[in-house]
């Protein structure tokens, strides 16, 4: 396997976020290697989230200054109970998808300008790519180039985008479509 290309954040944009979220007391983890590795400065996200389900080796450094990571491919901000993501006023910023009720997570999202350089990489035919998709956040993919496959338990606007919609995950949608 060979990584052709990983662009991580805008790190000023993320910055912005950041020191917003550390202002308002919000428990943060920052992906700076695209791994399972994430720092923190403080145990806020462990205290008001807790553990992520998704494997994290946690990285404990009190001394931690945002600004002295080079690179910040993903971060995931904890939500304080009572606090909404809207109280966040720099949020947008930055493409996020909404995990739970306990955290949000912001990283890379340009899945239509992935697929392209896939198929420019692999000398493929855009047209033959097919796309599945789910939620708000598959919108960016669902292209008039090639064919987009909605999951029947989707995004409302999604699904009058798709040019065809399967099944829910749950039963087999893809092996469906």
């Amino acid at each position: 396997d060979v990584l052709v290309k990983n662009p991580p954040l805008d790190k000023e944009k993320a910055l912005t976020i950041l020191r917003e979220a550390e202002e308002k007391g919000y428990g943060i983890l920052v992906s700076f290697n695209d791994s399972t590795d994430v720092l923190m400065k403080d145990r806020k996200f462990l205290e008001q989230f807790g553990e992520r389900r998704e494997p994290t080796n946690y990285i404990y450094d009190p001394n931690l200054r945002y600004e002295d990571i080079e690179k910040i491919y993903k971060f995931y901000i904890s939500l304080p109970k009572g606090c909404s993501e809207y109280q966040l006023d720099n949020m947008d910023l930055l493409p996020h998808l909404r995990i739970n009720d306990s955290y949000i997570w912001w990283q890379y999202d340009q899945k239509d300008q992935g697929i392209r350089d896939m198929m420019d990489y692999l000398h493929g035919d855009i047209h033959d790519v097919v796309v599945f998709g789910d939620g708000e956040n598959d919108k960016v993919m669902f292209r008039k180039e090639w064919t987009s496959i909605a999951m029947g338990d989707g995004d409302a606007e999604l699904l009058k985008m798709a040019d065809y919609i399967t099944d829910t995950a749950l039963h087999d949608g893809i092996r469906k479509a």
